[in-house]
């Protein structure tokens, strides 16, 4: 059902591409499905259209320390 969820706000993000809420929603999808880079990259497209929205940023600031604590 996540694909299908993301699947949802790619069409919202078409139809409204200025709507961050899809852009935060598509990087929690993105996130289940271990795809964190592309997570990361929506969560801050989702910060760039609304900068005072505090939750895209701890999103994408727990991804970015989740990934740095993967590295060898």
């Amino acid at each position: 059902q996540t694909g299908m969820a993301l699947n949802y706000y790619k069409q919202a993000v078409v139809i409204a591409p200025r709507y961050s809420q899809a852009y935060y929603q598509m990087g929690n999808c993105l996130a289940l499905l271990g795809m964190y880079r592309e997570a990361i990259e929506k969560y801050q497209r989702a910060i760039r259209i609304d900068p005072s929205s505090p939750e895209p940023r701890e999103k994408m600031d727990r991804l970015i320390s989740l990934e740095e604590r993967r590295k060898p």
